[in-house]
């Protein structure tokens, strides 16, 4: 959905004439500060969680996998979490 939405305003902020519109170029560029600070925050998340991760023993590591796999609710609940 993100992309979609940035695809349509990238599209829009290179046609010129729309650019060219203060406020609408104000909030193109707030809207793309946003996304920018949005995907550093994820990138930060997804660090951590990784460096975390080595520090569980492997054991642990392959139950919670093997529960995964094997239920189907905790495994959408692990997937809701994780997004």
């Amino acid at each position: 959905m993100h992309e979609a939405g940035e695809f349509a305003l990238d599209q829009l902020i290179e046609d010129g004439i729309v650019k060219e519109i203060p406020v609408v170029g104000i909030i193109a560029k707030l809207y793309k500060t946003a996304l920018g600070i949005q995907g550093y925050i994820f990138a930060k998340k997804l660090k951590k969680f990784y460096t975390s991760l080595s520090g569980v023993p492997l054991s642990e590591r392959d139950s919670f996998r093997k529960r995964i796999e094997s239920d189907p609710k905790y495994r959408n609940c692990v997937g809701e979490n994780l997004m």
